[in-house]
């Protein structure tokens, strides 16, 4: 459990795809067992992988199956999400667009997860993700209405599960998340008085691109709001 750290290199796609194959679940628990808290739970706002992957174990713990029978009964069998999955077949592989890291000319290897893979190891399609962005519009969906549930606030910063939520310039709320791996960058940003959702996403990721997605995503607002 390493800090994030701009000394990242061209080869870091190839070092972290080495750690992850000799990573486990069980040194897992054990790097966690170290960890030892500086603030009350639900007091503060911290970027953590660690604390999704620790959500996985406990969605496979409560339900007595893995997070992938989970995303199987839960997205492709009852949205139809059906390119939605942590593990891809040969086929599926066929169609997997490559990403690259920085200026590499070489692709990012593709990542293995070593624990329960919801910090970012799912694959989709934007058929799918439209789809995604669709759900967050029903108003009758029970999940969806608590994942939504703003968590923390502090100063104008608010936390839901996994969104960020802002307020746009005219005062609606907005809920937003930025996704990255080393091979690809994806900003979600969704509106739900305007009934606007909208998902960006890159075969390249690097230092600038999460900025270069956000500013591509307020030149789109901007334009839907004025009907261009």
């Amino acid at each position: 459990m390493g800090k994030n750290t701009q000394k990242r290199s061209n080869d870091t796609p190839e070092q972290f795809y080495e750690l992850s194959k000799s990573y486990s679940k069980e040194q897992f628990f054990k790097d966690l067992n170290n960890y030892k808290p500086d603030s009350a739970p639900g007091s503060r706002y911290s970027y953590s992988n660690v604390g999704v992957e620790i959500l996985g174990y406990i969605l496979e713990t409560i339900n007595r199956k893995t997070i992938s029978e989970l995303i199987h009964e839960n997205f492709i069998e009852t949205y139809g999400m059906k390119y939605t999955k942590l593990e891809l077949n040969e086929e599926d592989e066929k169609h997997l667009s490559s990403g690259y890291w920085m200026k590499n000319s070489t692709t990012s290897p593709n990542f293995v997860t070593p624990l329960w893979g919801t910090s970012g190891f799912l694959y989709s399609t934007l058929p799918d993700m439209l789809c995604f962005i669709e759900l967050q519009f029903d108003a009758h969906n029970e999940v969806i209405k608590e994942s939504h549930n703003q968590l923390l606030k502090k100063g104008r910063d608010r936390f839901a599960y996994m969104w960020r939520i802002i307020d746009d310039p005219d005062g609606y709320t907005v809920y937003l998340h930025h996704g990255q791996t080393h091979s690809m960058q994806n900003w979600i940003y969704f509106n739900q008085h305007s009934n606007f959702g909208l998902y960006i996403v890159t075969n390249q990721s690097g230092f600038r691109t999460g900025g270069y997605l956000i500013k591509l995503s307020e030149t789109s607002v901007s334009k839907d709001k004025k009907g261009t």
